[in-house]
């Protein structure tokens, strides 16, 4: 199938027949679509187009979605080579299928299972409450305590089980955990270099009350900075839909129920220093202002985690980012993991220095 490059969008302030517009809702919605596929080229924009149309972006009628894009979906969706991203439901299925190799004992198993199977059966409910266990990653059993909701199996399904962080390279010393969230990735990273300090970032107050215990229980030699990262020093905000989780970001992405809070942010050239460290970033579309920070970048041995675009990304920074880590590292680039129903979509990067 022939790339995609120059393909016409419709206009966003064009109506079509398409639910959206039938709805009196168009002009936000063709922007939406048009911004994020205006993110990539070629294949790539064929690959999200594809998981745009498998995920019925506009319900049910696909050949309405290929109005709005202007694009041949319907043959696009059929292709069997296109990812499409992992539905919670196949998370929770795999994640039980692999209890046994990350559950370090039996407690740990039977509060696992139990989690996960109430999700299966549409039974889980998130609460104020927390879950202690007891999990196993490369040999090594870590304690670890994370808040009782959907985003903690999530992160413990890429994170211990599909060992999404398990890049070796080269031994470094001090290693930038960028979006350290609640501490499991600072947990599984330094499994696999456990020599190297790490620098631990994150915004949340409530991540960072979990991040700090997950690293006391386990002993782990690293200094927490509890701010954000990006391109100023100061106040600014950041936009969430919950206190404790993934996903707040610096990025208004005009989500359903979010708000804005106000945090203390700093400079990736302040916060990152020296010379032949390790990165790990993944910081919900905040990495695209790296690309004013080329000498960060270049300083770094190694760099691994998350690309995410959505339709409010800046297109132009996003593309230099690319390109920046293109040129200076061996790069391999995972397919897509595109969520439909808001526009966003993500890759996992990492790689060595050229």
């Amino acid at each position: 199938m022939p790339a995609l490059d120059g393909a016409t969008i419709r206009p966003s302030s064009e109506a079509c027949p398409c639910e959206a517009c039938r709805s009196g809702k168009p002009i936000d919605l063709h922007a939406r679509i048009r911004s994020l596929m205006g993110c990539f080229r070629g294949e790539d924009q064929t690959i999200l187009a594809g998981q745009m149309a498998q995920g019925r972006v506009l319900g049910d009628d696909l050949p309405l979605l290929a109005q709005v894009t202007g694009l041949e979906l319907a043959a696009i969706a059929a292709r069997k080579d296109i990812p499409f991203r992992i539905s919670p439901l196949k998370k929770a299925e795999n994640a039980l299928a692999n209890i046994d190799r990350i559950a370090a004992d039996d407690d740990s198993n039977k509060k696992l299972r139990g989690a996960i199977g109430r999700m299966l059966r549409g039974e889980f409910r998130e609460s104020d409450e927390t879950l202690e266990l007891k999990l196993r990653a490369r040999g090594a059993v870590y304690d670890v305590v994370v808040p009782t909701a959907y985003f903690s199996f999530s992160l413990i399904f890429e994170i211990f089980i599909t060992e999404c962080y398990g890049f070796e390279s080269k031994p470094v010393d001090v290693i930038y955990d960028l979006g350290a969230n609640i501490g499991l990735s600072a947990l599984y990273i330094h499994t696999v270099y456990p020599g190297a300090k790490l620098v631990c970032v994150e915004p949340m107050p409530k991540n960072v009350e979990f991040l700090v215990e997950n690293l006391r229980r386990n002993r782990i030699d690293a200094q927490v900075l509890p701010i954000a990262v990006g391109d100023t020093t100061g106040e600014i905000e950041i936009f969430t839909t919950q206190e404790v989780g993934a996903q707040s970001s610096i990025v208004d992405d005009g989500e359903a129920g979010q708000r804005a809070i106000k945090i203390q942010s700093r400079r990736f050239d302040e916060v990152i220093t020296g010379t032949g460290y390790g990165m790990k970033i993944d910081i919900e579309g905040a990495e695209h202002l790296l690309a004013a920070f080329p000498d960060v970048l270049a300083k770094a041995a190694w760099v691994q985690g998350e690309l995410h675009y959505a339709p409010a990304t800046d297109r132009t920074a996003s593309g230099r980012l690319d390109a920046m880590l293109q040129e200076n590292f061996a790069l391999e680039l995972t397919p897509f993991k595109c969520t439909p129903e808001d526009l966003k979509t993500c890759r996992m990067f990492k790689g060595a220095r050229r």
